[in-house]
C-alpha cells in the first residue's frame, strides 16, 4: 500500500501497490503532490493533475503524460526518457533537467523532444533517422512540401538546441 501525500502531508491518494512503476493513475489529483525521487516508470499518468507536485529526481522513464497538468510541477533532475508528454502542460514547470526537453505545437502534429528522442505525433524515433527520413515519412503521411519543410525547420532546430547545450558549434 502505497499513499501519495501532499506537500503538507496530507494523503492525497492511496495505491493498492508495492511500488507506482505501471500504476494507472490517470485523471488523478496529484495537485502538489510530493512525488520526489518516486519511481513512476512506465505510469500512465494521462490527463492526471500534477500542478504544483514536487517530481524532482522522479523516475519518469517511459510514463504516459498525455495531456497530464505539469504546470508548475518541479522536474527537476526528473528522468523522462521515452516519457510521451503529448498535449501535457509544461508552463512555467521547473525543468532544470539534464535531459533537453522541447515540445513544439507544429502545423499538424505535435513534435516533443527528449534530448535526441524525438515524437513527432505518435511516432518515436532518435533524431538521427528523423533527419534522415522525415521528408519520406511526411510523403507517405501525407503531408504537403510545405508541411514537410515546416518539420524539416523544427527539426533541425532541435540539432542545433542539442548541439550548443553540448558546447558543439554549429557549421
Amino acid at each position: 500500500m502505497i499513499e501519495i501525500k501532499h506537500k503538507h502531508g496530507r494523503v492525497l491518494m492511496t495505491v493498492d501497490a508495492d511500488t507506482l512503476r505501471r500504476a494507472d493513475l490517470s485523471g488523478a489529483n496529484l495537485s502538489e503532490a510530493n512525488l520526489s525521487g518516486a519511481n513512476l516508470s512506465e505510469a500512465n499518468l494521462r490527463w492526471a493533475d500534477l500542478r504544483g507536485a514536487n517530481l524532482s529526481e522522479a523516475n519518469l522513464s517511459e510514463a504516459n503524460l498525455r495531456w497530464a497538468n505539469l504546470r508548475w510541477a518541479n522536474l527537476s533532475e526528473a528522468n523522462l526518457s521515452g516519457a510521451n508528454l503529448r498535449g501535457a502542460n509544461l508552463s512555467e514547470a521547473g525543468l532544470l533537467a539534464r535531459q533537453y526537453v522541447c515540445q513544439i505545437h507544429a502545423s499538424r502534429h505535435a513534435i516533443v523532444a527528449i534530448d535526441d528522442d524525438v515524437r513527432i505525433g505518435c511516432r518515436r524515433r532518435p533524431l538521427a533517422e528523423w533527419l534522415e527520413t522525415f521528408e519520406a515519412v511526411g510523403r507517405v503521411n501525407k503531408y504537403t512540401e510545405t508541411e514537410i519543410a515546416e518539420y524539416g525547420i523544427w527539426l533541425k532546430a532541435i540539432a542545433a538546441a542539442l548541439a550548443a547545450r553540448r558546447g558543439e558549434v554549429a557549421g
